[in-house]
């Protein structure tokens, strides 16, 4: 019963019920509303970078101005979303006439999908009962019904188009606000009469609409950090415009055509680092706008002082390195880069866009403890700082995007470490250096730890006994700790035990990869290898240890 008011009417003595029904009209104002994007719905426009997506659309009645729905199929991927709907059906030809249409989704056919709305005619429109679509990118397609200009502007694109100022005393003191401003630049049709319908959108969202320009105008289509402020927005989006001619400034173009996205901000050119461990890389970024803070101008009868602040741009690490970014505690931050802004006096300088379109850059430092385990990859974040004026909020607390960093060890020292005993047996410690330990060093029964961990409360142990030869010693005896878990394998006297005696936090993961071989791993990610043998009547065991 939506759009309709029901009255009940209840006559006692009769027992008689009357409904009486109040419907609301969709052709009056007020009970419609305006489709948005009607210009990109055309089905002549191809799907640009942010495409029309009607899955949210609010059920209820809907126009376009001067636009109908197609009553021919589209070409996938065109009125700007990927799976455009049209009519199939006929719309009410009289004035009040309301009738349901059936209403089809490109796909795999024509008509891969279909349901019915109810369409109205108005006296001077058509009024739509429209659904939200099951899915993105699915959007409604309109085309225009007017005299049309088929063609479209060219060379449509994006550009700076420079810095203006309004200035304004506050006690004595001038304050200049700035504000950068961007163009919709494009090369007008042959056609000196006609009018060009201007629409701006940030990232998704149309944001500044119905400008219109003529020929002799071109430079008034023009959008700023002001407009980009209202909106809630801040640097680091992506604006573009559209264009369309037509022969009225009333009316609306038929066709339009896009510009690609422009990057409104800071732009990383360095995406992903890459560096050694220890090492050092650099990155590097460049302002797509220039950044301009508001100066202030305190005169008196003897000179003039202007003040204008700069951007900086820092990293955002922990407090513990953070201090390591300042040099003996002073300046300078080495954690920091700074955009610098002209004075009033200067900001004809924001004209040659040399002295601001350029690479600042960063030195970026590896630090580690050159411990066993390290860190190879991580995530570099930069942000904006806050200056305070209204003419650069667009520019404060703002994030860049985020950078990867990725360190690689040259050392193959570092590659592969691990330590050993092996044979009769012959040692090698984490740092590469190697030994023998025979009958003087490894005696029979006597423990010796070949890896400790204090801080995790870890530990691996072997035991020697007599083998192969009178002078050689190998390992009988195998311990594996952690916290309250042991693990042991136990070969001495052709015996085998190999068990957990104590498993009480069970932190210690065993994998029997075969009958001799077995891998013990430490929730650290420590895991030591035993490899079992057996030689003339003797078992004996190697051992690796990978931290």
């Amino acid at each position: 019963m939506c759009g309709q008011y029901v009255l009940y009417l209840m006559l006692v003595n009769g027992f008689t019920l009357v409904a009486i029904t109040v419907t609301q009209d969709p052709c009056q104002t007020g009970n419609h509303q305006e489709l948005g994007d009607a210009l990109k719905r055309s089905p002549d426009y191809a799907m640009d970078a942010t495409p029309i997506c009607d899955r949210y659309l609010l059920e209820g009645w809907y126009t376009a101005p001067s636009r109908v729905m197609p009553r021919s199929a589209p070409g996938l991927g065109f009125c700007n979303t990927l799976y455009p709907y049209w009519m199939k059906g006929t719309p009410p030809a009289e004035v009040g006439q309301e009738i349901d249409v059936e209403i089809c989704g490109v796909g795999f056919s024509s008509c891969d999908k279909s349901f019915t709305v109810k369409v109205k005619r108005c006296p001077s429109f058509l009024v739509y009962r429209l659904l939200p679509l099951d899915s993105c990118n699915s959007a409604y397609c309109f085309e225009n019904t007017g005299n049309c200009v088929s063609e479209t502007p060219t060379g449509i694109e994006v550009v700076y188009h420079g810095v203006s100022y309004t200035s304004k005393t506050d006690g004595g003191v001038i304050q200049h606000e700035p504000v950068i401003n961007l163009l919709c630049r494009f090369t007008p049709l042959l056609d000196s009469t006609l009018f060009y319908h201007v629409d701006w959108y940030v990232n998704k969202t149309r944001v500044l609409e119905n400008q219109t320009v003529d020929s002799t105008a071109l430079d008034k289509a023009v959008f700023s950090t002001q407009d980009l402020y209202v909106a809630g927005e801040k640097l680091g989006c992506s604006i573009h415009c559209i264009v369309g001619a037509k022969k009225t400034i009333a009316e609306s173009p038929c066709n339009s055509s896009s510009s690609a996205l422009f990057y409104a901000g800071i732009e990383v050119l360095t995406p992903v680092l890459n560096m050694s461990r220890k090492g050092q890389t650099t990155l590097r970024i460049r302002p797509t706008i220039p950044y301009a803070s508001q100066t202030l101008e305190f005169q008196n009868q003897n000179e003039k002082l202007e003040i204008s602040q700069p951007l900086y741009i820092n990293l955002e690490f922990p407090s513990t390195i953070q201090s390591a970014c300042v040099v003996d505690g002073t300046s300078p931050n080495l954690c920091e880069m700074k955009l610098p802004s002209f004075k009033y006096s200067e900001r004809h300088k924001y004209g040659n866009t040399s002295l601001w379109y350029k690479e600042y850059a960063m030195t970026v430092y590896n630090r580690d403890d050159l411990g066993y385990a390290i860190q190879n990859s991580m995530i570099l974040r930069l942000k904006t700082g806050g200056q305070g004026a209204n003419a650069a909020t667009v520019f404060e607390q703002t994030a860049l995007p985020d950078i990867p960093i990725n360190i690689h060890d040259d050392s193959t020292e570092w590659k592969g470490r691990y330590c050993y005993s092996r044979g009769d047996p012959h040692m090698r410690t984490f740092d590469g250096y190697k030994y023998e330990c025979h009958h003087v060093g490894c005696e029979t029964g006597i423990t010796m730890v070949l890896y400790e961990n204090k801080v995790h409360d870890q530990e691996v142990q072997v035991r020697h006994h007599k083998c192969i030869y009178p002078n050689a010693r190998c390992i009988y005896t195998l311990a594996v700790r952690s916290g309250n878990d042991v693990f042991i394998i136990d070969i001495r006297n052709n015996t085998k035990y190999i068990n957990f005696p104590i498993c009480e936090d069970k932190s210690l993961k065993v994998v029997k990869a075969s009958d001799r071989r077995y891998k013990v791993f430490l929730p650290t990610g420590t895991y030591v290898e035993a490899w079992i043998y057996l030689n003339y009547a003797d078992w004996f065991m190697n051992v690796n240890v990978f931290p």
